[in-house]
């Protein structure tokens, strides 16, 4: 007798402990303070390119974290990455430090930055796994956000969360979920909890991908296949 309306459907357990297990790889980016200015995720980092290696690396944004001065607001030797949920070797809070520059690509192009840290590695007890093609734009479609708005501990955009649009090249995408200033450089997921795109923008009049002429009220992200053509072809 009972009725589904619309196009959300319940969510089950398994699902939503994925999520939670997505949260271990998501930390808040600071300076040495301690003041907040974005977030970045763990990531293994052949899932961008071999070059990057098997041990994990940190992407975040440029405009959060650059080689280039005054491109970031952080140089590479200058941020910090703390983690709510994942703890380190001794039970304590997991912080990093100590990074070093992989790649970078301007706020204009791709606006990531891939870092490498010193030390041992972080014990993760789950990692990220990457969406093998882009999430098509269908009726109901939607993403989810992990991130650090307002440079605050983690949070879940997990609800308002439309799939809107790409450009024609999958470099971009569009999408409602909720984000605040310190979000920059958080992961975005597809349905399946799987890594899609990076998050670095937000407008209440961004141009359409699917219609220059328009806007609509959009955040945006970089997507992994975009990140990756882009190192293949100006990075190496």
């Amino acid at each position: 007798m009972e009725k589904i309306f619309g196009t959300a459907l319940p969510v089950g357990y398994k699902h939503l402990m994925r999520g939670l297990e997505c949260a271990e790889s998501v930390g808040k980016i600071t300076d040495a303070s301690d003041e907040p200015w974005g977030t970045g995720f763990l990531l293994r980092g052949t899932l961008i390119h071999p070059d990057f290696g098997d041990e994990p690396v940190l992407l975040t944004n440029a405009h959060v974290c650059s080689p280039e001065p005054g491109v970031g607001k952080l140089l590479p030797g200058e941020a910090k990455a703390v983690f709510d949920v994942t703890k380190s070797v001794d039970g304590s809070q997991l912080v990093i430090a100590g990074f070093e520059c992989l790649w970078s690509s301007p706020p204009s192009v791709c606006d990531v930055t891939i870092l490498r840290f010193t030390g041992p590695d972080p014990a993760l007890k789950s990692e990220l796994d990457v969406a093998a093609s882009p999430q098509p734009v269908t009726e109901g479609a939607y993403v989810y956000v992990i991130g650090h708005p307002a440079g605050g501990g983690i949070k879940f955009s997990i609800r308002g969360n439309d799939l809107l649009a790409y450009d024609d090249e999958m470099f971009k995408v569009h999408y409602t979920a909720p984000t605040e200033g310190g979000s920059s450089g958080s992961p975005v997921f597809n349905q399946a909890w799987q890594l899609m795109a990076v998050h670095h923008a937000g407008d209440s009049k961004m141009r359409r991908l699917d219609d220059p002429s328009a806007t609509y009220q959009a955040n945006e992200g970089i997507t992994i296949k975009g990140i990756r053509e882009e190192y293949v072809k100006n990075g190496r």
